[in-house]
């Protein structure tokens, strides 16, 4: 059903102003006409308006009932808009035609029928064109444009998003969003959300308590990946790594301000281990220490490092932290601030809507899910197909519970954590305070 008709009611709010701004004086015209002709009154006239005007908003009430034909969206919009174009460039035409006609007939002007006629058509032709013109800059106008900065960069972990700008589903409920990818030169730890420039971020969700922490008035508004992402990765053929046990005096690579280091560190205080067990070794992002045996212990994002391991001819094993190792966490959750939430209520609603629509699209169009996401990413296409399954499997796990109301118990978790890892700073945080459903 087509959610958004905001744009349809504006469209028909102005072309009814302008049919009663040209239709009172045509029926001006035919009063003035009567009192020239004895008080006779051209019904005809008025019959061929009524059947012109009628023929318009019928076709201008058309889009309403496009959606209730089984179309994808893009088809759909595509007939909706064709439909209000027509509307709009009879009725335009209708009046022009009218106007000049009984213009003529008033004044008695005689032309030669030929070039009048030539002039007519010429002069209408560049009226519907004017009339879409006019169209495609209003509906532009009309789209509310919304920001929305990335947790990382371009790739299939944001597909839903993509999705729902290609498909013309933020469009439809009258968003025109852009996405931004970070700045990844500055630890993640201290890349906060920057309201000033985005009214949205895909953030992960112990960032929302490390932003609430730095004083940032945000909440999450959509769980995205209602599960923890994170899986730790080790070659398969290093002989000895069964269970987080044997990590003891194994090498980790961690990357600084990244949630999988407190991760670790909890998993490890969970099994009788502390960091000093083991030797932490700070890297970037690169897999290059991994892919040369420098380090035993590679902790990524299941969508993405172990598919680029993978692809290296590597074989290894993961420990996945939710099912393997049972630490609870959000991954990606679309967070705004406070004050969004309290005077802008409604585009959050359209975002929610919108997000939750483009994974579900994606979920059941993969091929033109990959056309979507390979407009953004870097990486082969095969690399992203794969990726792009491991995301839908991520964000639609237990479908059930997809998108479900956000729980307090499920930030309490994530609280619990960070004050195992002393990491509060003995601030007192209100769990119901870092989201609300919308």
């Amino acid at each position: 059903m087509f959610k958004s008709k905001l744009l349809n009611k504006k469209i028909i709010k102005f072309c009814s102003l302008y049919v009663l701004l040209q239709v009172l004086p045509i029926f001006t015209q035919i009063f003035i006409t009567s009192i020239f002709n004895d008080g006779k009154i051209n019904f005809r006239e008025i019959d061929t308006i009524a059947v012109l005007i009628f023929s318009g908003s019928a076709w201008l009430s058309l889009p309403t009932y496009i959606d209730r034909f089984n179309w994808t969206y893009r088809k759909g919009r595509f007939y909706r808009r064709l439909a209000t174009t027509v509307g709009i460039g009879i009725i335009l035409l209708a009046t022009y035609v009218k106007s000049i006609d009984l213009t003529i007939q008033m004044t008695e002007i005689q032309l030669d029928s030929k070039l009048f006629y030539f002039y007519l058509y010429l002069t209408s032709i560049v009226l519907l064109i004017t009339a879409i013109i006019l169209l495609t800059v209003a509906h532009n106008r009309l789209l509310k444009k919304v920001s929305i900065q990335l947790l990382w960069t371009h790739q299939s972990q944001f597909a839903g998003i993509y999705c729902a700008i290609e498909e013309g589903i933020f469009e439809k409920n009258g968003l025109k969003v852009e996405t931004v990818e970070p700045d990844l030169s500055s630890p993640l730890a201290i890349r906060g959300f920057d309201a000033s420039k985005y009214e949205f971020s895909v953030r992960a969700g112990l960032d929302v308590v490390r932003m609430q922490l730095n004083d940032q008035k945000v909440r999450s508004v959509l769980p995205i990946v209602k599960t923890n992402p994170f899986t730790m990765i080790v070659r398969a053929n290093k002989e000895g790594i069964n269970k987080i046990e044997d990590l003891k005096g194994k090498k980790i690579a961690i990357q600084e301000g990244y949630e999988t280091e407190i991760y670790i560190k909890e998993i490890l205080r969970l099994h009788g281990l502390d960091e000093n067990d083991v030797l932490f070794v700070q890297t970037g992002m690169d897999l290059e220490p991994f892919y040369n045996d420098e380090v035993d212990v590679w902790l990524g994002y299941k969508g993405h490092e172990p598919l680029k391991i993978k692809n290296m001819n590597i074989d290894i094993k993961q420990f996945e932290f939710n099912n393997d190792l049972g630490m609870p966490g959000f991954g990606d959750t679309l967070v705004t601030t406070e004050n969004i939430i309290k005077t802008r209520r409604p585009l959050v609603r359209k975002m929610v809507d919108s997000i939750i629509d483009g994974w579900e699209f994606a979920d059941k169009n993969r091929e033109d899910a990959l056309k979507h996401v390979m407009k953004y990413a870097r990486e082969s296409i095969d690399f992203e197909k794969n990726s792009l399954d491991c995301m839908v499997d991520l964000v639609l796990y237990q479908k059930s519970n997809f998108h479900l109301l956000q729980e307090k118990e499920d930030w309490l978790e994530v609280l619990q954590l960070l004050e195992n890892q002393n990491m509060l700073e003995e601030k007192i945080i209100d769990p119901s305070k870092l989201y609300i459903n919308i």
